[in-house]
């Protein structure tokens, strides 16, 4: 999943937001540097993200970028359902909440800068400067979101696919969603509750 959705499933808690925001910059032994809180949400986005590659449903829709995108495919298909968790009426009414959550997002990951290295501080600036959790709501948000991924990876020279594939299939991701995203609101409360008691389930 992509960063709106981390950042919707850390369930207001400012350190698990953190963890979870920052977990794909954070590589081997760098996570000794950190407090048992933002652990807790380094190894959610993990098994978060371990258990959306595992799901059925996720799995068949990946196809349909995975012509254009090969390897990639789980990469544009996250990208694709932040739109439809900005767009979902069970995390945000309107569309002023969706404002004030990435407002108070960005607010919370900006008291734990001191803890955090150049590169993710760096990440995190942009992020409030380009307002990403917010404009994930936006189809144009979306297809900046799928350049932004051409220009991060190796052997992709182009985003027209994407954004195309995201038109011609909208239906069917939107289906995805729906049928996804209660699993994985589930698996992930359950996750953080056991993580939060020093019971987590060990990583996928």
């Amino acid at each position: 999943m992509n960063y709106l959705a981390h950042a919707v499933l850390s369930f207001n808690d400012k350190n698990i937001l953190t963890g979870n925001l920052i977990s794909d910059f954070v590589k081997g032994r760098q996570i000794l540097n950190f407090s048992n809180e933002i652990v807790a949400g380094i190894k959610l986005h993990r098994a978060i993200d371990a258990y959306t590659d595992q799901h059925e449903v996720v799995k068949e829709t990946k196809k349909i970028f995975k012509e254009s995108y090969g390897l990639y495919a789980g990469a544009f298909l996250d990208v694709a359902f932040d739109y439809f968790v900005a767009n979902d009426a069970h995390f945000f009414k309107n569309d002023a909440e969706l404002k004030q959550f990435a407002a108070n997002a960005y607010r919370s990951v900006e008291k734990n800068y001191p803890l955090l290295t150049d590169n993710i501080t760096s990440m995190l600036i942009n992020m409030k400067k380009y307002d990403w959790l917010y404009n994930y709501k936006t189809i144009y948000g979306i297809e900046k979101s799928f350049s932004g991924l051409v220009y991060k990876t190796k052997y992709i020279d182009n985003a027209a696919d994407a954004v195309a594939i995201f038109h011609k299939y909208f239906n069917e991701i939107e289906q995805a969603y729906n049928a996804f995203m209660p699993d994985l609101h589930t698996y992930s409360e359950t996750f953080m509750t056991r993580a939060m008691s020093q019971e987590a389930l060990p990583l996928p």
